[in-house]
């Protein structure tokens, strides 16, 4: 992705895009509509389906199944599906493959998210388009990357999705770096406001120096990696923009952030002087870039989802204040904030009813589009969504009352809402047709009796829409 490489026709982003495309999975090419048909098996197909006692047509796996899509993957997740010991109605089949359509990846999609990305990137690179793209592509003022000659202790504050850390860098140039780190949750994160927030760390900060022996005599510096989107004009001077991963931090709105928590610090008595605010995805480079020289390529994939990369300097023409930049900076790490594709429209296509409501019951409906379609956070409730659905047309969770086939439903839908993504992650650990982890989180759930074939299709929808996050993430 250098410059050097690229530089006649296209910017390192052009680039980097361009190989992602160049490594998407090689697949058949099919709508959803072609999808669901051609994922039926043929009728007339020797031993693709057979007769169960009850006189229900059942599915099964054969020899001959030739999966959803030509991909290992995805073959291997459709197969739990398909064995002897799941054997599902021929009609709940169908109508599975139906609500689940939407969840299977094709390579047109995956061109159409890229496409809109790189359009929507280099539109924020330019201030007479910057207004009509997704994308942010804020200017970090990060110019340079680390040395390894870097001396001395440094500390950190952290803020993530969930929860922030706190840490003590103790750099030397002849000895590997020392980092002391510690985690801890912010109470109400979803609800707290910044001042409330930044009296908070500050708190643990101080806890912290004392704790690792630091002398409060001594002046510090601290590095602050904020993980929400801010306008920065200088390398320590950042404009809070938007909050996103579900927090709302409203008065911190078009403040900087930086003097913000400056102020906390000296009010503390704290001989702490901030020197640099960065993203996250920023830090995860920078901190890549430490043992890795080549790294010119962040990305986060937690709880939410960003990604950030080097441009050339002389392409970013947003840049406010070039007389704080060195005359020998060439490049400048951008954030682009690609979480917030999709916001005019551009995903449309991919947005499912699931999708529509989870962005409704979310804490900044209409906002963060692509961050809701990809991310941690948000991975559970899509699967309680859709699993939901699954309940609702008699395909999942229900109990045999009667010789008549009649079903009443077992599971409250409340109890699926309380799947987590690490549930899911659970789920994808099941190796045997036992489905040992499954049943572990269903009773979780407090839903103790589920068929094998219950089992097998919750797998298959939680693997699969694991694996279209990941897909599209990648």
């Amino acid at each position: 992705m250098s410059k050097e490489t690229d530089e006649d026709n296209r910017s390192q982003l052009s680039f980097w895009f361009g190989s992602c495309c160049n490594n998407l999975f090689q697949r058949s090419k099919t709508s959803p509509s072609e999808h669901i048909h051609s994922s039926l098996i043929d009728k007339n197909q020797k031993n693709s389906r057979f007769v169960s006692q009850a006189g229900k047509q059942i599915v099964t796996r054969d020899s001959n199944f030739d999966g959803l899509l030509h991909d290992p993957l995805e073959e291997n997740i459709t197969s739990i599906l398909h064995t002897n010991e799941n054997t599902i109605p021929w009609e709940d089949y169908k109508e599975l493959m139906r609500i689940t359509s939407p969840f299977h990846i094709t390579v047109e999609t995956l061109t159409h998210v890229m496409t809109a990305m790189e359009k929507h990137c280099q539109m924020g690179l330019d201030p007479s388009t910057k207004t009509d793209s997704d994308l942010k592509m804020l200017p970090t003022y990060v110019t340079n990357l680390p040395t390894k000659n870097e001396y001395g202790e440094i500390l950190a504050l952290d803020i993530g999705g969930t929860n922030f850390r706190t840490l003590l860098v103790k750099l030397n140039p002849n000895t590997e770096s020392e980092v002391i780190s510690e985690a801890h949750i912010v109470p109400d994160s979803k609800k707290i406001l910044g001042n409330d927030l930044f009296e908070f760390i500050v708190d643990v900060l101080k806890q912290f120096m004392i704790r690792n022996q630091l002398d409060l005599n001594l002046e510090y510096v601290l590095g602050f990696t904020f993980s929400f989107a801010c306008e920065q004009i200088a390398l320590n001077k950042g404009k809070f923009l938007t909050p996103s991963k579900g927090w709302i931090l409203s008065d911190l709105i078009g403040q900087d952030v930086v003097e913000k928590l400056q102020r906390v610090i000296y009010q503390k008595q704290l001989k702490v002087k901030i020197t640099a605010l960065i993203n996250d995805t920023v830090g995860t480079l920078m901190a890549c870039a430490y043992h890795e020289p080549t790294c010119r390529v962040g990305v986060i994939l937690g709880t939410g989802t960003n990604a950030c990369y080097f441009e050339d300097i002389n392409k970013i023409h947003t840049i406010k204040d070039r007389s704080v930049l060195s005359s020998e900076a060439t490049d400048m790490i951008i954030n682009t904030e690609w979480g917030a594709l999709g916001e005019k429209g551009c995903l449309d296509m991919l947005i499912t009813d699931f999708d529509r409501e989870i962005d409704r019951m979310s804490n900044n409906p209409g906002v963060h589009i692509f961050e809701k379609l990809i991310s941690g956070m948000y991975m559970g409730r899509l699967a309680a969504e859709v699993l939901a659905a699954l309940i609702n047309q008699g395909i999942i969770l229900k109990i045999q009352r009667d010789h008549k086939q009649s079903y009443r439903y077992y599971a409250p839908f409340h109890a699926l809402y309380m799947l987590q993504t690490s549930h899911i992650s659970e789920i994808e650990l099941d190796t045997g047709r036992t489905f040992a982890n499954t049943r572990n989180v269903l009773k979780k759930l407090g839903l103790e009796y589920a068929t094998n074939a219950d089992c097998a299709i919750i797998s298959y929808t939680c693997r699969l829409i694991s694996r279209l996050e990941i897909t599209m993430n990648s």
